[in-house]
């Protein structure tokens, strides 16, 4: 995360064998802070590096580590240096009066005494109460209390359970002076209760401001008739689990709780819910979907927020039987389905990001600092040549970060290999689809209903992806006249002009070429709208670029070749001249 958050950080991690065997082989807190110096030191060697500000990070023990060492080497020019360059530290569940988890493990080390002769001297120091402790704190505030430093401490308030302890790193500022231990903040743990996301937004996202607030002006929107319901619907990769997520996150603080719901299918609906149902802790009823309901009914249960995710297939069953009756409820859907709109109030069709947006996603997600003005007309062309959609944009970033590449390398290798960088998904990330992964449901999706709908599609991945008239469909379809050599009209059947006869009776048939279409646009791998010339009104039919492409590199080689043909017998029958 850190990483992607602030790409200009040089990160390094430090760490100790803290098992038992090496705290019952004699590591001491002065070893291990000497040994941190020393790596500290070597690390910063070169001039560049030499007063490069430092922020450290420091876990449970480690906070007592990162103390000891900057006591250390107090009047040496390069310990100064090191303490001088540090500009915040963040303690994270240290126990800066020790913890009750280092007598238990004195205890342990006392049983293995018994066999062999080791000595406790981390555990000691660590116990509660520790003498050395409240030396090593006073200490440090003594030395650090001219220096600029920012010093933020956080404690957990839920226990540490297995079967044999029940233990916490709790708040200790009250045991020893206030001014010895910066005072502590609660983990958000035990703020909201009941967060369940599967990840967090990606700390990439830019853009889309203008839409949060639209969501955010909504649910703010008292309206006592109604349960308050906003879909977000688009094409796969444009973002909406991103937008729903970073609105829940913005947002937290102003509810009770969040679930997130995996609406895929109804199958997984069911294994989501029976786990807020265990998380609520409602019992054992055999209705596990009716107990989750009624209890977000109850009077008092307000501030909730609901999140049902991939709502593709609302055709498959009901959603709305898995909604809460409840007013005080929020839910936000989102859906490759335009038909998504029909159950809420209200709803946005997520577009493309706009070309700033575009090339500041591209910008902080390759981690480039100060690009140059070839870097930014590099750039340009990158989101262009995505067409500015987001997945594809993010995987760009990734790919040139991961590569440690130039814009202008990414191009090239976009050009020369562009499949293998829609595929690409960094290692880290906790949203590890890639564009050809997010449009492989859509596709199996399509070739389950008939194989006839998935060859019309794949047709459409030959033609103009930017603008396919119904007026070149039909006209695909039916006889047409031609002049023969003696200049006389004579009527062409689309089968003598190599157009395949089950696609003549797809696009002959109005209802199943209509039904057809509708499925093509539910599943977005189709947009359609009107385009009016005089009084005439012409159904147009389009695809993302990148939907056209993928919808060909996944294809069988005798698939691409027979489509491609297919493309060319279409335009030649319906514009003969």
């Amino acid at each position: 995360m850190l990483p992607e958050k602030v790409p200009s950080a040089r990160i390094l991690t430090y760490g100790y064998n803290s098992s038992t065997k090496n705290i019952l082989e004699g590591q001491n807190v002065l070893d291990i802070a000497l040994q941190l110096m020393v790596n500290l030191k070597d690390h910063r060697r070169d001039k560049a590096e030499k007063h490069r500000d430092i922020i450290l990070i420091c876990h449970s023990l480690g906070g007592i580590i990162a103390k000891k060492a900057i006591l250390l080497h107090q009047s040496s020019e390069e310990g100064k240096a090191i303490r001088n360059s540090i500009v915040g530290i963040i303690f994270m569940g240290t126990p800066h009066c020790g913890s009750d988890l280092a007598n238990i493990g004195s205890a342990f080390a006392s049983i293995a005494s018994m066999v062999i002769d080791m000595p406790k001297l981390l555990l000691k120091t660590l116990s509660k109460n520790s003498s050395a402790l409240y030396d090593i704190s006073r200490e440090f505030a003594t030395v650090t209390s001219d220096l600029n430093l920012k010093l933020i401490s956080f404690y957990e308030l839920n226990p540490f359970q297995n079967k044999t302890f029940n233990l916490k790193v709790r708040d200790t500022t009250g045991d020893v002076d206030a001014d010895l231990i910066p005072t502590p903040t609660q983990v958000h743990a035990n703020r909201n209760k009941h967060w369940k996301v599967p990840f967090f937004p990606c700390s990439s996202f830019t853009g889309r401001q203008a839409l949060l607030q639209r969501i955010l002006n909504y649910f703010a929107t008292r309206d006592t008739e109604s349960q308050r319901r906003f879909a977000i619907y688009g094409i796969g990769g444009v973002g909406k689990t991103q937008l729903a997520l970073t609105f829940a996150f913005q947002q937290r603080s102003k509810y009770s709780g969040v679930f997130f719901l995996d609406a895929d299918s109804e199958t997984t609906l069911h294994e989501d819910f029976s786990k807020i149902h265990d998380d609520l802790d409602l019992g054992c009823p055999k209705d596990k979907i009716g107990a989750i309901k009624r209890w977000f009914d109850v009077e008092d249960n307000v501030n909730w927020l609901l999140i049902f995710d991939n709502a593709d297939e609302l055709k498959s069953y009901q959603l709305t039987n898995y909604f809460p009756l409840s007013k005080e409820t929020h839910i936000i859907l989102t859906s490759r389905d335009p038909n998504a709109a029909e159950l809420t109030s209200d709803g946005l069709l997520l577009e493309m990001m706009e070309p700033e947006e575009s090339k500041a996603l591209l910008i902080s997600r390759a981690g480039l600092i100060n690009p140059s003005a070839k870097d930014l007309q590099d750039i340009n062309q990158i989101v262009d040549e995505l067409s500015h959609l987001p997945l594809a944009i993010d995987q760009a970033g990734a790919y040139t970060r991961t590569r440690k590449c130039s814009p202008a390398a990414c191009i090239r290798q976009f050009e020369n290999q562009r499949e293998r960088v829609l595929k690409f998904s960094p290692k880290l990330s906790s949203y590890n689809k890639s564009v050809i992964t997010a449009w492989e449901v859509s596709f199996l999706r399509l070739e389950s209903n008939m194989a006839v709908t998935a060859k019309l599609f794949l047709v459409f991945c030959y033609l103009d992806s930017k603008r396919i008239s119904e007026e070149l469909l039909k006209g695909a379809a039916h006889p047409v006249l031609k002049m023969d050599k003696d200049d006389n009209e004579q009527e062409t059947v689309a089968e003598d002009n190599g157009v395949e006869p089950n696609l003549i009776d797809l696009m002959m048939d109005d209802d199943e070429f209509d039904g057809t279409i509708e499925r093509m646009v539910s599943l977005s791998l189709v947009r359609e709208y009107t385009e009016t010339t005089g009084e005439k009104d012409t159904r147009i039919f389009s695809l993302h670029p990148l939907m056209a492409f993928c919808g060909r590199a996944r294809a069988k080689q005798s698939q691409k070749r027979e489509a491609a043909e297919q493309a060319i017998c279409f335009l030649s029958h319906a514009f003969p001249e």
